[in-house]
């Protein structure tokens, strides 16, 4: 994936209320995926973290 595109998912949000639309989606999504098993998350924020 080229890291200047966003993703498809993610073209729709333009207002901060969107964003926490997409937010709730993609948890539920994960919540879903991952049901009562625990998850290892290691997240950066990028180049200059």
């Amino acid at each position: 994936m080229n890291p200047n595109v966003r993703p498809e998912s993610m073209e729709r949000i333009t207002t901060p209320a969107l964003a926490e639309k997409f937010i709730e989606e993609q948890v539920a999504l994960i919540k879903q995926q991952v049901g009562d098993k625990k998850v290892l998350l290691a997240l950066s924020g990028g180049v200059d973290s």
